[in-house]
Order: structure tokens, then C-alpha cells, then sequence
């Protein structure tokens, strides 16, 4: 016979499990069932080429108002912050859902267009006269153009299409 059978051999099932250190393995091995399954509840992954967008399911506060899609003050719906990758803790599973959506990287010389579906539209004016000049040095630079003193104006300069529209002219006129 081998010792742990020697060992058993000496106590019948109930004393066995009356035995306090088989008490405390017990209680000790129930514990860590019930952290990891917290853990699992409770964590999320994000990969690092990918972004969490947030949604809480339900809410004391309720959901978003009519005519958003963002929740902002904690009302069930699409949260407005994102996760970043890695390790997430307390989004329980059963108040949040993640999705996983891939992150979008624009490649430096390229030009990201962003459409926004809620919030206010832009207003005149976001663009200051920084941004108009650095938008010119990146314009000179990148397309080898020249843009002249006169040509900064709002109808070559104030949105994505008129700029395309406007480096489209100045390279067909280079021609």
C-alpha cells in the first residue's frame, strides 16, 4: 500500500471530511473557485490593435435621452469613453457589453476623415489661424504646390472636399 492510501485507509468518509484541515483546503479551494469566476465576470481583454466601445445595458438612471446616441452621465447606452488594449477590471458582464472594433491608424502624410452621428454640429471658427497655416505648410509640402496669400480663403480651406477640390485645381493647373 502506499502512504496516502495508508493515510486514507485510517479514516472513513465523514471523519475524513470532518478533519479540520480538510476543512480549511475546502474552504480555502471554494474561494478561489468563486475569485476566478469573479474574474471571469468582472474582465475584459482588449488586444492592442484594437479599441472598447462601451455599452451599458441597463441603468438606474435610465437610457440615453431622445436624439443622442452617447451617453454621457451614465444612463444605459453607448458610453463615450473607449478601452484602450489590455486588461479591463469591474465591467461586469451582465451590466456592460464590449465591442471589440479595430483600431484605425492613419498613416503619417494621410488625412483621416472623422464623421461624428451625434452631438452639435461645428461651428464657424474652428479652425484658427495656426491650423490654416499649418494646414498650408502641409498642403506645400506634401503636394508641392504653392499657395498663395490670396488663395486662403474659406472656400478653398474650410472643409475636406474643398480642400481636395482646391489641391485638385493647383495640380491640374501645374500641368
Amino acid at each position: 500500500m502506499t502512504h496516502v492510501s495508508v493515510l486514507f485507509a485510517q479514516f472513513s468518509g465523514a471523519e475524513l471530511l470532518a478533519h479540520p484541515a480538510v476543512q480549511v483546503l475546502g474552504g480555502l479551494a471554494a474561494l478561489v473557485v468563486l475569485g476566478l469566476i469573479a474574474f471571469w465576470l468582472s474582465t475584459t481583454y482588449i488586444p492592442n490593435n484594437y479599441v472598447g466601445v462601451v455599452e451599458k445595458l441597463w441603468s438606474k438612471s435610465g437610457s440615453v435621452t431622445e436624439g443622442s446616441i452617447i451617453a454621457l452621465e451614465g444612463e444605459a447606452g453607448y458610453q463615450a469613453d473607449l478601452l484602450r488594449g489590455g486588461l479591463h477590471f469591474g465591467l461586469w458582464r451582465w451590466q456592460f457589453r464590449i465591442h471589440k472594433v479595430r483600431l484605425v491608424t492613419i498613416p503619417q502624410g494621410k488625412i483621416g476623415y472623422v464623421y461624428a452621428r451625434d452631438g452639435e454640429p461645428l461651428q464657424g471658427n474652428v479652425i484658427d489661424s495656426t491650423g490654416a497655416l499649418e494646414l498650408v505648410i502641409f498642403l506645400q509640402d506634401h503636394f508641392a504646390i504653392t499657395v498663395e496669400d490670396e488663395e486662403v480663403i474659406p472656400e478653398n480651406l474650410d472643409s475636406v472636399d474643398n480642400v481636395v477640390a482646391y489641391v485638385a485645381r493647383k495640380l491640374g493647373s501645374k500641368t
